[in-house]
């Protein structure tokens, strides 16, 4: 937990550079309402697409799971 806000900036700089495992993590924060982030479920969503269109295999079976 104590952590986390580092993670977050972390995640959120590699985001820029289209990192598929930093766009899964933003994707999930966003969807828990976790590493300072309100909780948000459709931007979580969208970032999860962005991990899957990237590659991340987890954001892929996050989607399947929710029915995307």
């Amino acid at each position: 937990k104590k952590d986390e806000p580092q993670a977050t900036i972390w995640y959120s700089e590699a985001t820029k550079q289209q990192e598929p495992e930093a766009e899964y993590q933003v994707g999930m924060m966003l969807i828990k309402g976790k590493g300072g982030y309100a909780q948000d479920e459709q931007a979580g969503i969208e970032w999860l697409k962005k991990a899957a269109a990237h590659g991340n295999a987890t954001a892929k079976e996050e989607l399947a799971k929710r029915g995307g």
